[in-house]
C-alpha cells in the first residue's frame, strides 16, 4: 500500500488517476476529482492506495467513523464503486452530481 499523507502525494495520485481515466475510463475521468475531495472531507485516518510493483493502482481506502471504505474502478460497469467491505454502497460516474457525491459521503 502507498500512503497518501501530504499534498504532494495527493497531487501525484490525482494526476495519475486522471491520466489513466482519460485513456481508459472516460466515463469517470471527471468524477474522480470530486471523489478525491469527498475522501479528504470525510477521512479520519490514513488514506492508502493499492500498490503493485511499486506503482499506484485504481483502488483507494479511507476511514470514516471507525469504518474502512474503498473506492475502485469497475471495468465491467465503467463506474467507480464506493464499498464497505465487499458490499457496494454506491456507484459513481461523470453524470453523478456534486449533490449526489456529498449526499452519499454524508451518510458515512
Amino acid at each position: 500500500m502507498i500512503q497518501i499523507d501530504n499534498i504532494d502525494s495527493v497531487n501525484e495520485y490525482l494526476k495519475w488517476v486522471t491520466i489513466k481515466a482519460d485513456h481508459h475510463a472516460d466515463k469517470v475521468n471527471a468524477v474522480c476529482i470530486s471523489l478525491l475531495g469527498a475522501i479528504i472531507w470525510k477521512n479520519e485516518g490514513s488514506i492508502k492506495v493499492r500498490e503493485h510493483k511499486g506503482r499506484m493502482k485504481n483502488q483507494i481506502w479511507f476511514t470514516c467513523n471507525n469504518t474502512t471504505y474503498n473506492l475502485s474502478y469497475d471495468h465491467a460497469t465503467e463506474k467507480i464503486n464506493l464499498k464497505k467491505g465487499r458490499s457496494t454502497i454506491y456507484s459513481f460516474e461523470n453524470s453523478s452530481t456534486h449533490e449526489q457525491i456529498r449526499a452519499e459521503f454524508g451518510k458515512l
